[in-house]
């Protein structure tokens, strides 16, 4: 027997073996892409599902395969929610020098802050070294965050000032090791931040004329103090509750009819602007909640709406979780001034308005519920536009589109 042709099969195999290794490395490299090459065909399938260049009054609406398919969910995180602003908190949050809240955004954890020369900030919050979350409140007033991992120290605007224990490490700059910043403005009492690489341009450019004219049509906006948050977790896709948003008041008279004994629906203009829809209702009532202007319902991409009515002010922040669940957080402001009331008598006036408006929320709970039903079920495919009413949806439905076709070109 050759005495190396046993040592000649064993590294024959052996170099079977890692051939055989680099084969399933390659196959698993081409499946990979094979799947990415899936993934973008089923975002372009749904998206031919729904033609832009129809006219609202010819057009089919958003198809039922964009409010429960993963992978529109999954275009949507990296597409639309990251090439537009997302409303995140107030200003009356950051009064004090130093102070600072955080959140996190379809897991994109973030902080925003106030430095000591009143300048706003914005970063990821995730440490430079090895990515743990830095700021564990979700708000205070600091001069600086230290992660609680290894100790990182950065100031309250971002750089990172000590990190013990590097030495011997090479090509380390502290400028270059800061939290990751993010751009961020604001208008009026709102606060913005965006996610994306590309800058945005200003706040007041692109929403200027949704929220600054017609909320300042109102005066005194300045006046407006916060007075409460509420969050609604609802069994829907967020884009149910935008549409139901921007039906043109289509489902008011039927679904809320404490509501529409206030408005008059025969008086409800709708008006398409850059980045959103401005609706407007003449109200008809002496409900001191209602006021006298008309109420102002204000919507602006991608989901951020404004209502104005009487002394009060909510904004609606749609913050989507899966394909079928988000959650709403309402802040609420009221111009106490105006009202006239003290003590007890404001703290009455307050809770029962805030009653009022709990009461139309939990009706478009259940509206939303049982449309995300429907859309789950298999009787359902697309529906229609009403054109006079429901033309501020449809915009909403072609800048979607136009949104997730950036992503898949």
């Amino acid at each position: 027997m050759n005495p190396y042709s046993s040592i000649h099969r064993t590294a024959s195999r052996g170099r079977l073996v890692r051939r055989n290794g680099s084969c399933k490395f390659a196959r698993r490299c081409m499946m990979s892409n094979s799947t990415s090459d899936q993934k973008i065909q089923q975002v372009h399938r749904l998206l031919g599902a729904f033609d832009t260049n129809l006219p609202v009054n010819a057009a089919k609406t958003a198809p039922a395969s964009w409010y429960i398919d993963d992978e529109m969910f999954e275009a949507e995180k990296k597409s639309v929610f990251r090439s537009n602003w997302i409303h995140v908190g107030r200003k009356d949050q950051l009064e004090l020098p130093c102070s600072y809240f955080t959140g996190k955004f379809l897991g994109m954890p973030y902080i925003v802050t106030k430095d000591e020369n009143d300048t706003l900030h914005a970063m990821w919050n995730v440490c430079a070294h090895h990515a743990a979350i830095v700021c564990q409140d979700p708000a205070g007033v600091a001069k600086e965050f230290r992660c609680p991992y290894h100790g990182w120290c950065y100031r309250n605007d971002g750089r990172l000032v000590q990190a013990k224990r590097l030495r011997g490490i090479k090509d380390f700059k502290a400028r270059d090791n800061g939290l990751k910043p993010l751009q961020v403005d604001t208008l009026g009492p709102f606060v913005f931040i965006a996610f994306g690489e590309d800058p945005l341009p200003p706040l007041s450019e692109v929403f200027g004329e949704i929220l600054e004219g017609p909320l300042q049509s109102f005066e005194r906006l300045e006046n407006l103090q916060f007075v409460k948050r509420v969050e609604y977790p609802l069994e829907c896709n967020r884009k149910v509750f935008c549409d139901n948003y921007l039906d043109g008041g289509y489902h008011v008279p039927i679904a809320h009819p404490s509501l529409s004994s206030g408005l008059d629906e025969d008086d409800y203009t709708i008006r398409l602007v850059r980045s959103g829809t401005i609706q407007e209702a003449a109200v008809n009532t002496s409900d001191p909640r209602l006021g006298e202007k008309n109420a102002l319902y204000l919507f602006a991409h991608p989901n951020f709406m404004v209502n104005r009515y009487g002394h009060w002010m909510d904004t609606n922040t749609v913050i989507p979780l899966s394909p079928s669940r988000c959650l709403v957080v309402f802040d609420y402001y009221v111009d106490i001034e105006a009202i006239g009331l003290e003590g007890a008598e404001l703290d009455v006036y307050i809770d029962e308005a805030l009653r009022d408006s709990d009461k139309v929320q939990q009706e478009d709970e259940e509206l939303c519920r049982i449309v995300q039903a429907g859309l789950e079920s298999n009787g359902y495919v697309a529906g229609r536009y009403a054109p006079e009413l429901e033309h501020g949806m449809h915009q909403f439905h072609v800048q979607l589109h136009r949104d997730v076709s950036d992503l898949v070109k």
